[in-house]
């Protein structure tokens, strides 16, 4: 209704008001630090606050806070300066799509405002720094990597920091590439690429977390994943239609679990939502009352479960093993192709029954187990392959702040002389 798109109207302008302030707020505080106490810039290190502040004190710094900015500029389009970016020497077809789609899409910011948006990004950040580190910021940032470009270009060492799954075992990620040859230093949960000397395992704050109480007789927590409906990005995950295919095996494995079993599977949908109908077809398959409705962060979430099923490679499952919680995942090899490096260690998590290849087979181990959860999961075998495996994919250590520390101030002493 007319009243309905006001009222979001008039929250969009609050929200807009606020922000803009909260902007200023932090711009002032930064322009007011001194420099000195701003030499290891961190900038959306995808850890907590309390942990931000704890890492930058032990670094004698102060914590940089920042925001993405958005300087609202121009948006007129110069076809002359689009023009230049023409490639004429193109002949393919796919070729000549890619030319025009990338002249007519490139962001403003990188074509009509690039002076000024240059200019305004420096601003907003410290101006000597030493070292540079992010976990994501280097990826939809644009203020950052403007001010990122301009740094590493006078040789500052720029650390980029692992901020999820799939990595390290995914046989494609194109995201990972580009991380690791953009960096000087990037730092992976535990594994290595001999090729690629700057990858360095570092324990992460990522999975520094509060162990969670494992609840006897409690839910069975079930992650599900999803996906674009389009392709956007190279990597080993369901593309397109396939996003199908994998809701119709999340439907087998609730299928195939005795009734005593699914009456405790609770399934928690992802927040993002790419009009798959992910939850309509579960629903239309009679699992309209298995949903997970806690508002709790999932790691909170596992103090009232008894397992964790998980569903694709992504981060999840790492969380839950590197916390020693009960464990289960089945993803399809086909759609979660795995690189030659990690086979080893997948293949010893097939071995002891925490990974599977289809639904079915998941879904036949727990029932096998039953209400025996506990017992199985301490198997003395098992432990030693999770240990093994979260070593080399989701390293973890309570004392990771001194470990950064030295690498970080190691760095500084090696970066003091290009902060000019």
């Amino acid at each position: 209704t007319n009243l309905d798109i006001r009222l979001k109207e008039k929250e969009e302008l609050q929200l807009g008001f606020k922000d803009k302030f909260i902007n200023k707020v932090l711009l002032l505080t930064n322009k007011l630090t001194p420099s000195f106490l701003n030499k290891i810039v961190i900038v959306a290190p995808y850890v907590g606050i309390g942990k931000l502040f704890k890492w930058q004190l032990q670094l004698r710094q102060l914590p940089f806070l920042s925001r993405e900015q958005n300087f609202n500029l121009s948006k007129n389009t110069d076809n002359q300066k689009r023009d230049l970016l023409k490639d004429d020497n193109v002949k393919d077809g796919y070729e000549q799509l890619l030319d025009r789609l990338i002249v007519n899409l490139i962001p403003f910011n990188y074509v009509e405002n690039f002076n000024i948006f240059y200019k305004k990004s420096l601003a907003c950040y410290p101006k000597k720094p030493s070292v540079i580190y992010t976990a994501n910021a280097y990826q939809a940032n644009d203020s950052f990597k403007f001010w990122l470009a301009h740094h590493t270009e006078k040789k500052v060492p720029f650390v980029l920091g692992q901020h999820g799954g799939n990595m390290g075992i995914a046989r494609i990620n194109q995201t990972e590439d580009h991380q690791v040859n953009i960096a000087n230093v990037y730092l992976s949960w535990g594994w290595h690429d001999s090729k690629k000397t700057n990858i360095k395992p570092l324990s992460t704050p990522q999975l520094d977390k509060i162990q969670p109480k494992y609840k006897q007789g409690g839910d069975i927590i079930m992650a599900l994943s999803d996906y674009p409906r389009y392709f956007y990005c190279q990597y080993s995950v369901p593309v397109a239609s396939q996003v199908l295919g994998y809701i119709d095996e999340q439907i087998k494995f609730i299928d195939s679990l005795n009734r005593n079993l699914r009456e405790k599977l609770k399934i928690r949908l992802v927040s993002d939502n790419f009009d798959w109908g992910l939850q309509d077809r579960l629903m239309d398959s009679g699992y309209e009352n298995f949903f997970d409705n806690s508002k709790q962060k999932f790691i909170h979430r596992l103090n009232d479960c008894s397992l964790s099923v998980s569903t694709s490679n992504t981060t999840t499952f790492l969380e839950t093993l590197s916390l020693n919680f009960p464990t289960i995942v089945f993803f399809n090899p086909i759609w979660y192709e795995v690189r030659e490096d990690a086979k080893i260690l997948i293949d010893e998590l097939r071995g002891v029954g925490i990974l599977h290849d289809t639904p079915e087979s998941a879904a036949n181990l727990l029932n096998a187990i039953g209400g025996n959860i506990d017992s199985w999961w301490n198997d003395q075998e098992l432990q030693k392959v999770r240990e093994k495996f979260c070593n080399i994919y989701a390293l973890k250590d309570s004392d990771w702040n001194h470990q950064w520390q030295q690498l970080f101030e190691s760095l500084r002493n090696s970066g003091e002389k290009y902060s000019v």
